[in-house]
Formats: structure tokens, sequence, C-alpha cells
């Protein structure tokens, strides 16, 4: 288990093992829903938990996953 010092750096690393498995997954042409696809198949489902008393983060990670695939076949990059 890793432990973060705020939960902006506990998202970021969350992010960044979304966006590492879609820049390897994703190849030219691919669909939006196809890289997608791929990553509900084959992605790591990273969380992250706050301590009791933090407040609560609406942060979903495969809503984060859905939007970088929209970006990223939309001629976006990582």
């Amino acid at each position: 288990m890793l432990r973060f010092a705020t939960i902006a750096d506990a998202i970021r690393c969350t992010q960044a093992i979304v966006d590492e498995f879609l820049a390897a997954e994703y190849k030219p042409g691919m669909t939006s829903a196809a890289l997608y696809d791929r990553y509900t198949s084959f992605g790591a489902g990273p969380y992250f938990k706050a301590d009791e008393g933090m407040r609560r983060v609406p942060f979903i990670v495969w809503d984060y996953a859905k939007q970088r695939c929209t970006e990223m076949s939309n001629g976006g990059s990582i």
C-alpha cells in the first residue's frame, strides 16, 4: 500500500497508472470505445482511500479513463 501526503498526490498517481496503460495500448486510428474496452478488460483499477476524518473526493477512475480515451482518440496526447 502506498501512502500519500495529499489527496492531490494520490489522484496524480492514480491518473499516471491509467495514462501509462492507455499510452501502451493505443494504436493510431483506434476509437475511444475500443481503447476504453481494452482498459476496462485488461487495465488496472487503481483506487485510493482517505484516512478517517478526511473529506470525500469525487474521483472515479473509470470516468478519468473514459475522458482520456476520448482525448487520445481525438488527437490528444498523454
